[in-house]
């Protein structure tokens, strides 16, 4: 899987300069260029060092006083979990079978062992990235 962030850090690779420490993103340049035209700055991109991704966590907050209500999920190719932080609620999807996000499988019997997999990698990526001190900027403070 391939993401927005990624961007920042295929540029700055093509460019030759080398990505901040703190930059999460991962050059893609390895998805299409040959290995003898890389520069010293695609070193992020050796899928044989390192795989691709195969899921991501993102992290969505906001003050549920606007038009969206705060989330964290777990999204992979074929599956999501959300979690609704406000609301202490979770949704389950199959996004093979069902793209568009509209049949919960969150109480699905058959759905358990993917929805504790899912929930485990998201708590541990949750521990891993999570900035505490994300809503301590100015636009996020309550009113």
């Amino acid at each position: 899987l391939t993401l927005n962030i990624d961007l920042a850090e295929t540029i700055l690779g093509a460019a030759s300069v080398k990505p901040d420490d703190l930059m999460q993103g991962r050059d893609i340049s390895d998805l299409y260029l040959p290995s003898n035209e890389k520069n010293n700055y695609h070193s992020t991109a050796s899928v044989k060092m390192q795989p691709w991704r195969e899921d991501f966590f993102y992290e969505f907050q906001y003050d549920h006083n606007k038009l969206i209500p705060s989330s964290t999920a777990l999204v992979r190719k074929d599956w999501k979990y959300i979690r609704w932080t406000e609301y202490n609620h979770e949704q389950l999807f199959h996004l093979t079978d069902d793209p568009l996000e509209l049949n919960d499988l969150i109480n699905d019997p058959d759905a358990q062992s993917k929805l504790e997999e899912m929930k485990k990698r998201h708590a541990d990526l949750k521990q891993a990235l999570h900035d505490e001190n994300y809503l301590d900027d100015p636009c996020f403070s309550k009113k």
